[in-house]
């Protein structure tokens, strides 16, 4: 019934055109990035909820200049209805891998491609294709805890903590401009964002509403750190989630 409420992005849309041999930026830069979605939820209507996540962008290894490494440091869910909330188990973190990402300037413009990110299955056996069930074998139990695809915590009023079992595919890119020497702002594009619930510890909850990202909503912030810098550097700069 009301599952989309926390999923959302982490989030490929075609890249601007670049000038020639576009470059990526070196050194460690801390993200914050905020995706904005909708669910429509029936007898509730549109909810719309936010998910943030904080990372460590790091250049890659030399050998593309426009290739930068990726790790998520935290990811916070915010329903804007009411008094639900909703949080991420510990051991979502820790499945998540270090991903590579491309990285390009074409003048004050930066792009930051994050391609697909696909969880809870996989999508090389999938054809791509989200499953629509628990029983699907190209379901993964992606943190480990014995239950299908990824999970969610959910308070509700009335009901007891809600454990929700879900896969989802996003395909995003961050665009912005440079607000100093040190600062990148901008919004992130989501071309991509498809989510199914397979599973609640309350069957009421086990349903699949439409889902999509909110356009303009979104913003992302880019810091730069000192180089070799860990994740525990980008969580000192904001606000814990």
């Amino acid at each position: 019934m009301m599952a989309s409420i926390w999923g959302a992005a982490l989030a490929a849309l075609v890249l601007p055109a670049a000038r020639a041999e576009p470059l990526g930026i070196p050194g460690s830069w801390a993200l914050d990035m905020r995706v904005v979605s909708a669910a429509e939820i029936p007898v509730i209507g549109e909810v719309r909820s936010t998910t943030v996540t904080r990372g460590l962008l790091e250049r890659g290894d030399g050998s593309a200049e426009d290739v930068s490494r990726l790790t998520v440091c935290d990811v916070g869910l915010t329903a804007q209805s009411g008094p639900i909330r909703s949080s991420l188990p510990e051991a979502f973190l820790r499945a998540f891998p270090v991903r590579t990402v491309s990285v390009r300037l074409d003048e004050d413009r930066y792009t930051v491609d994050l391609g697909v990110t696909s969880l809870g299955y996989d999508p090389v056996a999938s054809d791509d294709a989200l499953p629509s069930s628990s029983e699907d074998p190209t379901v993964v139990d992606f943190e480990g805890d014995g239950a299908p695809g990824f999970t969610v915590h959910v308070d509700v009023p009335l009901f007891p903590t809600v454990s929700i079992h879900l896969v989802q595919v996003t395909q995003s890119v961050l665009e912005g401009v440079w607000a100093g020497p040190d600062r990148v702002v901008g919004r992130p594009l989501v071309s991509r964002l498809e989510q199914r619930v397979l599973g609640a510890s309350i069957g009421l909850f086990a349903r699949s509403p439409r889902i999509h990202p909110v356009d303009g909503a979104g913003s992302f912030e880019l810091r730069r750190l000192p180089d070799g810098s860990t994740c525990e550097a980008v969580l000192d700069l904001w606000d814990p989630l």
